[in-house]
């Protein structure tokens, strides 16, 4: 009886392995009309039980297929299905793209859609140090972006970060006219936004959120894979750039509040040749405000070019400065305590008369100039080589 079944379990993996070395496999990819990937589009290998979902890239793949001719079924609402046949060899891989086509029915469909966060756009490069997906991340971070900060009239990184969970205490650095923000992320005191499309670079100038794509703040211990140099044991906070692209497009936007604030912002893009390898992009926003004492005038300046060039197929070159220059008046700190200290009525001082003056500021400008190159080695490797350099002038001046 033990023989028999010996011989029994051999020739069934007899005929498993001949079964699967004479198999052959499918593999494809499902655009939409406008050659964009179809993302979750049902596969279906008719008269079979077979089928599968495309990834977020429209690729699918069927293993184990006996040879054969087969006609593929390919559905998605709003687009007509196909019928694409293919055909199978043992031990080869098949391959074949698939094109959906827009139909009428589009303009008869109603979408109703609840619960989603417009805003919510979280995909990114930096954070895992991977092209990973929001679901295969496991790293815990938050994403501010560019949408979220417009539809708030936000002007500073501090007033951006108020939205990311687990920032908290987002101001300015010492001295009045600092241009880094420091904040505590987890509880735990965190340097300032010093690095940039995930390169540590020194002193960002950025406070002015005008050429910010998006803001990650990455918490926990995640964020060592930046360098001891940008974190601390709470996180650290990444600024991702707008870069440039293919279309010409332009905005430029006035905004005005009260005690005579007055900004104005640009963002003009460009393909600078018919072959659109050489791109352009500049940001900039100039910014003016008085305070609710009878002295605390302040003025931003920032600016910020980008060159991208496409030198070849494998070969990416990006150019980027940005500029910054700031005004403020100095903001004195007096110790006040103790076991007779009441409140601050009892100093009987005005709060609209400042301490400060015509003669008693901080000026700070700050040049910082990126260099990076992305050399595509394979399908699966890429060389990135970046440079960074910071100069910065700080004077604050003290006269009567």
């Amino acid at each position: 009886m033990t023989k028999l079944l010996f011989f029994l379990s051999a020739f069934i993996f007899s005929l498993q392995t001949l079964y699967a070395q004479s198999s052959g496999s499918i593999k494809g990819i499902v655009t939409t009309s406008d050659n964009k990937p179809a993302a979750a589009v049902t596969v279906h290998i008719k008269g079979t039980n077979k089928s599968t979902l495309t990834d977020d890239k429209g690729n699918f793949r069927f293993k184990n297929i006996a040879p054969s001719a087969y006609i593929l079924e390919v559905s998605l609402v709003g687009y007509a299905d196909v019928d694409q046949r293919v055909t199978v060899i043992s031990n080869e891989e098949a391959r074949v793209g698939i094109q959906l086509q827009v139909t009428a029915n589009t303009l008869q469909e109603v979408v109703i859609s609840g619960g989603t966060n417009k805003f919510a756009k979280k995909e990114s490069e930096f954070v895992a140090r991977l092209p990973l997906t929001n679901l295969e991340n496991p790293q815990s971070y938050s994403v501010v972006t560019k949408e979220i900060m417009q539809e708030q009239l936000v002007t500073t990184t501090e007033g951006a970060l108020k939205n990311a969970a687990g920032i908290s205490n987002a101001a300015p650095g010492p001295g009045g006219g600092g241009t880094s923000v420091g904040f505590a992320s987890r509880g735990f005191r965190t340097g300032s936004t010093n690095t940039r499309n995930g390169l540590t670079a020194g002193n960002v100038t950025l406070l002015d959120p005008v050429n910010m794509e998006r803001i990650e703040a990455i918490k926990g211990p995640s964020a060592t894979l930046f360098g001891s140099q940008a974190v601390s044991y709470g996180g650290l906070v990444n600024i991702v750039t707008k870069q440039p692209f293919e279309t010409f497009k332009g905005e430029v936007g006035y905004t005005a509040g009260s005690f005579g604030f007055n900004r104005v912002t640009a963002d003009i893009n460009t393909p600078l040749n018919e072959e659109k390898t050489a791109l352009f992009r500049i940001n900039a926003a100039g910014e003016t405000q008085n305070g609710f004492q009878d002295y605390g005038q302040a003025s931003t300046f920032d600016i910020a070019p980008s060159f991208l060039y496409k030198a070849n197929d494998r070969l990416v070159i990006r150019l980027d400065a940005e500029v910054f220059t700031t005004k403020r008046p100095i903001i004195l700190y007096a110790p006040w305590g103790g076991a007779g200290a009441g409140n601050f009525s009892e100093l009987g001082l005005d709060i609209k008369q400042s301490f400060s003056g015509e003669g008693l500021d901080s000026r700070q400008a700050t040049t910082n100039l990126f260099a990076r190159a992305d050399y595509k080695i394979s399908g699966n490797w890429t060389s990135q080589t970046n440079f960074s350099y910071t100069l910065g002038n700080n004077h604050t001046k003290y006269c009567s």
